[in-house]
């Protein structure tokens, strides 16, 4: 009878045969390396998403609040008296009763 020792087919079993994985290919017991890589690259790609429309928000914010400067500018230069002297928010040109009880 043929026993494994002298078997014609035995090294084509054994090549067929589960094979155990090295330690060093798998992260985890389940992440490949190539798994890794594609995590890592969506990640940074998530985040270079993230900072830029952060960094697009902020230009757009800025860019109003300049446009709204240049208007409030305008609209100033609209209300000037007849004499042509600017009006003023200070509270000496509107009511100086008030800074001479404080003085």
């Amino acid at each position: 009878s043929m026993s494994e020792l002298n078997d014609p087919y035995s090294p084509a079993y054994d090549a067929l045969k589960p094979t155990p994985k090295s330690a060093d290919s798998t992260v985890l017991g389940f992440l490949t390396p190539a798994a890794i890589a594609g995590i890592s690259c969506g990640a940074i790609a998530f985040l270079i998403l993230v900072i830029s429309a952060i960094i697009c928000f902020r230009r757009r914010q800025q860019k109003k609040a300049r446009e709204a400067v240049a208007q409030g500018k305008i609209a100033n230069n609209n209300n000037k008296d007849p004499d042509g002297k600017m009006e003023s928010n200070e509270v000496a040109d509107e009511a100086p009763e008030a800074t001479e009880q404080i003085l």
